[in-house]
């Protein structure tokens, strides 16, 4: 089973898609911080009308440059496009497709004629997304490295022990929503319910909804920092122990949950 998923995997388009919008996104987000330091690009922007500016206040390319040396690369690297939810939103919607289609296309009633241990199935499928969440994960820190140096861009430097942190929190809070995607997947058998409620959860738009609505009804006792989105949100580089623990303690909890959940419905549930 395993070894056909990575094979399916290796043929898919869509992963090879995701993962080049994914590098373009860190590309641009780095072309942003070079334009900002970078007197001669920013005096043709700034003919336009714009105006660059950092914790509300209005900089020149040697102040900013100056302010990037305060900050550690990992803490950029985490507020591109993995603090906010693109990640995962990514990683997320993979799962459901690669689940769904299954569904789609017949062969999931077929493996489960003749394997009715269906759990294997669903641990195939997010062991095979978690390699795919590993190399992106590693694809993009070797990226994001690689064009700091070629923009000149002046961060501060990062040890690999951070970078190692770096990827074991967003790998296993990034397993998470996978569990969380293949358990929708399972249960409704819908591409489009399982990208809706990919784009929903991964970004943390439910969340934001009911912290609004229990905030609303002082329900005060509710700790969202145990969520996987809630304790992401506010993560910082270098990553403190508590902080650390945290998260990975909620990847962990969260995935284990959503597995069994998904194994749960699937032996209940009509092929």
């Amino acid at each position: 089973m395993m070894r056909m998923d990575f094979r399916r995997i290796l043929k898919s388009k869509s992963v090879y898609i995701c993962l080049l919008i994914l590098l373009v996104t860190i590309v641009g987000f780095l072309f942003i911080f070079k334009l900002s330091i970078d007197e001669q690009m920013r005096s043709s922007i700034e003919a336009g009308g714009a105006v660059f500016m950092m914790n509300g206040e209005e900089m020149n390319g040697e102040q900013l440059a100056a302010a990037y040396t305060k900050i550690p690369a990992i803490d950029i690297l985490s507020t591109t496009i993995f603090r906010g939810g693109f990640f995962f939103i990514i990683i997320a919607v993979l799962t459901s497709l690669f689940i769904c289609s299954d569904f789609d296309s017949g062969f999931a009633k077929n493996i489960f004629s003749l394997r009715n241990r269906r759990f294997t199935y669903v641990l195939s499928k997010w062991i095979a997304m978690q390699s795919v969440s590993l190399v992106f994960i590693l694809f993009l820190i070797g990226e994001f490295i690689l064009f700091c140096h070629m923009f000149g861009l002046p961060f501060m430097e990062t040890p690999f022990e951070e970078y190692a942190k770096f990827t074991l929190i967003f790998w296993l809070t990034g397993g998470g929503f996978s569990a969380m995607l293949a358990f929708v997947s399972v249960l409704f058998r819908n591409k489009a319910v399982s990208v809706g409620a990919a784009l929903l959860l991964a970004s943390g738009t439910v969340l934001t909804i009911i912290d609004s609505i229990t905030t609303a009804l002082k329900l005060d006792f509710i700790h969202y920092d145990f969520t996987l989105y809630g304790c992401i949100q506010d993560i910082s580089f270098p990553v403190t122990a508590e902080k650390l623990s945290l998260c990975l303690g909620a990847g962990l909890v969260w995935t284990f949950v959503w597995l069994v959940l998904s194994i749960f419905i699937l032996q209940k549930k009509d092929i």
